[in-house]
Order: structure tokens, then sequence, then C-alpha cells
């Protein structure tokens, strides 16, 4: 089983994706090909992946509670300021 088999969408996270024109697709990407995790807690951890997007250098922040089954993914934003996270 993947990782991604075992998440679920809370209700906020479905609607701030939408209103930030976020897929689920790269949250699972940045889940499961991340560049680095941040444990903020026993049970959040933050994923991130740095991609391109019409030539510009973003960061994907994905926030997850692992503690809960199926992992829930409480929310997620795209942002440029990579060096405000040390990229």
């Amino acid at each position: 089983m993947n990782e991604h088999d075992n998440l679920e969408f809370s209700n906020h996270a479905t609607a701030r994706c939408a209103a930030r024109g976020i897929r689920q697709e790269e949250i699972i990407d940045a889940i499961q090909n991340h560049d680095r995790v941040i444990n903020e807690s026993d049970c959040k951890r933050i994923y991130q992946k740095v991609f391109t997007q019409n030539n510009n250098r973003l960061l994907l922040r994905v926030f997850v509670n692992r503690c809960k089954k199926p992992m829930l993914i409480i929310t997620a934003y795209k942002t440029s300021k990579l060096d405000k996270y040390e990229y």
C-alpha cells in the first residue's frame, strides 16, 4: 500500500486547495516526492516540494495530521517566498 492510499482531505483542505488552484495530484506528489519534511509536532508534519510553474520557482507546503487514520490533509498552499523557508 502506498502512503497516499491512506489519505483523506479535510473539508478545509478541499475548499482551500480549490480556491488556490492546487490539484489533489500535486498534493499527493508533494507527499510522496517531497524535498523536505518538517515535524511540527508528534502528529503534524509539513511536506514541502519545490517546483517550477510559469518560469517561477514555487514551494508547495502540505500540512498533514499523521495521527488520524486515514492521515488527514489539513491544508496546502504555494508560495514564491523560498528564502523564508530556507531554499
